[in-house]
């Protein structure tokens, strides 16, 4: 009997010792978060760390564009109280965190915190007379081209706070592309197709030439090559021999059923972005120009930018299109990226595009790899027309309708 009771008490105690040693450790309690914190960061790359937990096998944080978590960006596990991570694109976001014992019991969810990725920051504003539909930086002045207001011309020493120092008005007419060289001004005016003016004094300004066509196409935007400039002109494509400024030379025109409204030169190709056709590439160093190539985009192509054999396309409600050229002039897509607002302008400042969107405001999308473009950045605006760098600079200029000339800084 002695003996089946101690039997008894040996399995009943050994069976409490088993228990004992295999009971489970509690859950984490829910972490404590550091950095960032409510903060404004200006850097993609960020580091994130909160109060270690004692003990802790390890942590899963979550960044997500939205307070509740249901559009997570960035999920990672790591073992210790910090995580280096990389966001694509600005704005606000909100993160947390949770602790993962040694037995593999994940504790609650911190409290979340939110930062803001913030790398372009509008640092000024002037409001112009007209509507400014486009811009050329030349050392220190900015030239717009200010609809119905015509030429302005600013100093901008000081990026932030540019200064009025001259303009040119035609009342009858509407201002929408320029272009600066040397002392001279071509600005698309219009139904005066082109007009040179004379910047050397800015507060005396001087008409050197006009073209203005009996059978007139309509000024919209314009590009220089040596001694010809080539307009988009509405239903035409023309050039313009300028080789004696005060006597522009129409010597060529083409056709097209409307309406083209953009155009650049990259070596001897000229782009022509027409909203019903496409884009059209013509070759240059013929006369007269033959056009080689036609790409007809989704949308209606607004604005057009060629750097390094690519072609960039602003076209409209499809947003943004990226194209290749090869030396014979063909043209292939690599790659499209839809935008909000409506894309009509596109400037191009190393591996970073920038798009005008009208009410969208600015787009600014990351193009190391065209073939596969990612938007970075929107730069609110009421609505934006065109963008422009200062050369060597962090600085660079947004033409709104509404706000006239925003000046924003690049923080990276």
């Amino acid at each position: 009997m002695k003996n089946r009771s101690l039997r008894i008490f040996l399995k009943i105690a050994l069976s409490t010792m088993l228990l004992t040693c295999i009971r489970p450790a509690p859950a984490p309690l829910p972490v404590i978060l550091n950095s960032p914190v409510g903060e404004t960061i200006t850097a993609a790359d960020i580091t994130f760390s909160w109060q270690a937990q004692q003990p802790a096998a390890g942590y899963i944080i979550q960044v997500a564009s939205d307070s509740n978590f249901r559009k997570i960006v960035v999920e990672e596990t790591v073992s210790t109280a910090s995580a280096n991570l990389h966001l694509k694109t600005d704005g606000r976001y909100w993160w947390r965190v949770r602790a993962r014992n040694e037995s593999n019991i994940w504790g609650f969810w911190s409290e979340a915190a939110f930062f803001i990725l913030q790398r372009f920051r509008v640092v000024g504003a002037l409001k112009t007379q007209g509507y400014p539909h486009d811009l050329a930086i030349l050392g220190n002045r900015l030239f717009i081209a200010d609809g119905q207001a015509g030429l302005a011309i600013y100093d901008i020493s000081i990026p932030e706070q540019p200064r009025l120092q001259g303009k040119y008005l035609d009342s009858l007419n509407v201002a929408w592309g320029v272009k600066a060289r040397d002392s001279l001004v071509f600005l698309a005016y219009g139904y005066k197709e082109l007009v040179i003016i004379n910047a050397v004094r800015p507060e005396s300004l001087k008409i050197t030439g006009v073209l203005e066509y009996p059978q007139p196409g309509y000024g919209y935007a314009l590009a220089l090559r040596d001694s010809w400039v080539y307009i988009a002109a509405g239903a035409q494509f023309i050039a313009v021999d300028i080789s004696q400024p005060a006597y522009p030379n129409l010597r060529f025109q083409y056709y097209y059923p409307r309406n083209c409204r953009g155009i650049a030169i990259e070596n001897a190709y000229a782009c022509v972005a027409c909203e019903q056709l496409g884009i059209a590439v013509w070759k240059l160093d013929t006369f007269p120009p033959r056009q080689t190539e036609t790409f007809d985009t989704d949308g209606n192509a607004r604005g057009v930018d060629c750097r390094d054999g690519f072609i960039t396309v602003a076209d409209g409600r499809n947003g943004v299109i990226f194209l290749q050229q090869d030396q014979a002039g063909h043209l292939t897509e690599l790659a499209a990226l839809e935008l909000n607002g409506y894309a009509s302008a596109v400037t191009i400042e190393d591996t970073l595009v920038f798009v005008a969107c009208g009410s969208g405001g600015v787009a600014v999308v990351n193009c190391a790899d065209r073939a596969n473009p990612f938007l970075i950045a929107t730069i609110t605006s009421p609505y934006a027309y065109k963008v422009g760098a200062i050369p060597g600079t962090d600085y660079f200029f947004v033409l709104d309708r509404d706000l006239g000339i925003v000046t924003v800084k690049k923080e990276f």
